[in-house]
């Protein structure tokens, strides 16, 4: 692979927003019916009759009553909004392969995009008990997935990989996030960028901007965007793995909105042929890594990714190509804390 293509996949040059809005954890015990070597379009909102349970996040094809069987998986459970809802979003980091989702009988989504982290928006939701259904279907056809063909080195596990969550939006709009961007590493010049919910966001406004909790100060913002130096600033590296947080104020009307990015002052480029890390060359050294275990498949836990890193720094490793696939973001997190580049992929294989 050329250089100039290797190092337009290196990632965290951008970092995730974390979002602002309110959270609801859909994780634990399902209830749940596999439908052995049925399709998506076999299997009918009637058929989603618990008669077992599963575990979200999990994965349904490394257990011994479903071990290696391919079909649809059949979700269900409920949950409790306290107050009305403007919008949610149904988050789920990763799954496979195909799937489908209703809230309370209504469609909101449906994805053929394995592994990839997916949000659908529910429209408005009154205060009360609400009913979440899924079905995802593992099974490889290439008429209706182009995502992932038979005889790949790597196995599409069925299930929920990283969990399922439900983001709440209470006010028309709101500020959900802020992503951030080296502009010049040399001085610690970020790019900040407002993300907000709702029709009629604004384009042009003041919010107050605050790094590491230190003081406050008002901003411009210019069509969502802003410029600003990291005050006291440390080069991220895989050596010096410095991250900062910035946290963004904004008033709606009488709502007060805050959200948080953690993020690195770090550039990666190319000069004379050779990858540079913050204008040094920088030896990636380091493996491809599979979300995938004999035991828990694509939902590898905390422990197993910090353990997968902590081996690839020992041996004095720097890098980590993501194999086949998006990331989830508890690993990026953890590469981001330890040091560690990554190269991840859309999709793919060859």
């Amino acid at each position: 692979m050329k250089t100039e293509k290797l190092f337009a996949v290196i990632v965290s040059l951008v970092a995730g927003a974390l979002p602002a809005l309110e959270t609801i954890d859909l994780n634990g015990l399902w209830d749940f019916r596999f439908e052995k070597d049925r399709s998506l379009e076999e299997v009918k909102m009637p058929d989603f009759c618990p008669d077992d349970k599963m575990t979200v996040p999990g994965c349904w094809d490394t257990m011994s009553q479903w071990y290696n069987q391919r079909g649809t998986g059949c979700y269900k459970r409920s949950f409790v909004l306290e107050e009305d809802a403007v919008n949610a979003f149904l988050v789920i980091d990763g799954c496979g392969i195909r799937s489908r989702y209703w809230i309370d009988g209504r469609e909101i989504g449906f994805s053929k995009l394995p592994w990839n982290r997916l949000r659908f928006a529910t429209g408005p939701l009154k205060a009360g008990k609400h009913e979440l259904v899924c079905a995802l279907d593992s099974i490889i056809d290439n008429s209706k997935v182009k995502m992932f063909w038979n005889f790949y080195d790597f196995y599409p596990f069925g299930g929920f990989h990283h969990g399922v969550e439900l983001e709440i939006q209470r006010f028309p709009v709101e500020l959900s996030g802020v992503a951030v961007r080296t502009r010049d590493y040399k001085t610690g010049l970020v790019e900040l960028e407002a993300q907000f919910e709702g029709e009629g966001a604004p384009a042009d406004f003041t919010a107050d901007v605050s790094f590491d909790g230190g003081a406050a100060a008002p901003v411009a913002f210019k069509a969502g965007r802003a410029c600003v130096n990291v005050p006291d600033f440390k080069l991220w590296s895989h050596t010096e793995p410095n991250l900062h947080t910035v946290t963004l104020s904004y008033r709606v009307r009488d709502s007060e909105q805050k959200t948080s990015a953690r993020f690195g002052v770090r550039h990666v480029g190319t000069a004379n042929g050779r990858i540079t890390l913050n204008g040094k060359p920088v030896y990636l050294k380091g493996v491809n890594r599979h979300e995938s275990h004999y035991e828990f498949g694509a939902t590898t836990p905390v422990q197993l990714m910090y353990e997968d890193i902590r081996n690839l720094k020992n041996m004095g490793g720097n890098f980590i190509r993501g194999s086949h696939y998006a990331q989830c973001k508890k690993f990026l997190d953890l590469c981001d804390e330890m040091g560690v580049l990554v190269w991840e992929e859309s999709l793919g294989w060859g």
